[in-house]
């Protein structure tokens, strides 16, 4: 993981200080066998209900089945799921759809998004929820998105004018998989279908801004949508 002040390329970061347990070299056919193994697991497993704030079955409607934290639904349409069944997960166009909940206090410690997303285009950046203005790191909270061409998936937390970002490599097109992002007040990790791509440390609340919190599109800005399926 890298602490950001800018907003820099993955191709563009420095050495690191770091130490490694155990490296494993795969080719990308048995890398992608590894991949669907943990994606079939993932399919059977139950939502912890411990500590649950806010959950979205998103089968026909944004509504928070556990609290009130309703979301507007925007020009996305329901979908089938990775399962096949209809009206079960949305669906975004890459142009002009998006879900979105008006402001509410942030969250600003030791909290987790769980989400299904299945990436259908990476010829642009796209980001898929967020709470930022992107102009300033000391004015957002937090934001979860794509690279394009590269394929990588971003998690960003923003501590005042410091932002931090860990990041998954790559993500196939049109393939269904379950990304968690934590941040715990000491550490900011991403993990996709079960595996941890990589962690920072991180310390302190995120920042608390009066914007709202969006699926599909850079927060309030009409641009950068996502083009794709989320679920869950």
């Amino acid at each position: 993981g890298i602490v950001y002040g800018n907003d820099l390329y993955p191709d563009t970061l420095g050495f690191q200080n770091l130490k490694l347990k155990w490296v494993q070299v795969y080719t990308y056919d048995e890398y992608t066998k590894l991949l669907t193994t943990r994606q079939s697991t993932f399919k059977a497993l139950s939502v912890p209900t411990s500590g649950l704030i806010s959950k979205y079955w998103f089968d026909g409607n944004a509504n928070d089945t556990v609290g009130s934290n309703n979301w507007a639904v925007n020009g996305a349409t329901s979908t089938t799921d990775r399962f096949g069944t209809n009206n079960s997960a949305y669906s975004f166009n890459g142009s002009t759809s998006y879900i979105w909940l008006s402001n509410t206090s942030t969250l600003t410690n030791n909290f987790t998004f769980s989400f299904w997303m299945n990436w259908a285009s990476n010829t642009n950046y796209q980001w898929l929820f967020v709470k930022s203005d992107w102009v300033w790191a000391a004015t957002s909270s937090w934001a979860i998105s794509t690279f394009p061409w590269t394929g990588n998936i971003f998690f960003n937390v923003y501590v005042w004018s410091t932002e931090y970002r860990v990041y998954w490599p790559v993500l196939d097109n049109n393939t269904w998989y379950h990304v968690v992002a934590t941040y715990d007040g000491s550490n900011a990790r991403i993990y996709v279908n079960g595996w941890i791509s990589s962690s920072i440390a991180a310390s302190g609340n995120i920042n608390n801004i009066n914007m709202a919190t969006t699926f599909g599109r850079y927060g309030s800005y009409n641009w950068l949508f996502f083009n794709g399926k989320i679920d869950n």
